[in-house]
């Protein structure tokens, strides 16, 4: 597991805390019901089902598993995999917070799955480029492993780059 960077947590956190919300909204005005509903009900984390508590229980939720995602995401299909995280992160958090808050017990269940499918896809969208920059380079994988070469076949690099074979 790799140390988060900052900026791409809030960048992601942002953009997916924003957005992913957005299966639910449309089944919710195609339903006719109540856009605000699953923010209410989050709020009910924090006490009482209100829309200002429920965006802060949104927004410290949102970072914390940003925060986990861009710690444990792979560098290669990463959005794939943010995607099913997003599911996997649903199916425990709905599963957990339906036993004890009646509120959210009550919301659709696949909307709300959507919106964590939604959040990981588009926390790994943004985690993907940042995540491959610190990949190291093939020429840094090239050199790392002749050191290793050199170090298992007993040779050292002198001064001048070149290598020399140890007789120990």
């Amino acid at each position: 597991m790799r140390i988060p960077d900052r900026y791409t947590v809030v960048r992601a956190s942002l953009l997916a805390g924003t957005l992913s919300g957005a299966p639910s909204s449309a089944h919710a005005v195609v339903a006719d019901r109540s856009v605000s509903a699953s923010t209410r009900a989050a709020g009910t984390l924090l006490g009482r089902p209100t829309v200002p508590r429920g965006a802060l229980a949104h927004s410290v939720v949102t970072v914390w598993w940003t925060t986990v995602l861009v710690a444990v995401l792979p560098r290669r299909h990463t959005v794939v995999a943010g995607a099913a995280a997003g599911l996997a992160i649903g199916l425990l958090d709905l599963g957990i917070a339906r036993l004890r808050y009646p509120d959210i017990a009550t919301l659709p269940t696949r909307p709300q799955l959507l919106d964590h499918v939604a959040f990981g896809l588009l926390v790994g969208a943004v985690a993907a480029p940042a995540l491959r920059a610190t990949a190291p380079s093939t020429d840094q994988r090239a050199t790392d492993q002749r050191a290793t070469d050199r170090r298992a076949t007993g040779q050292r690099t002198i001064g001048n780059g070149s290598s020399s074979t140890s007789t120990r």
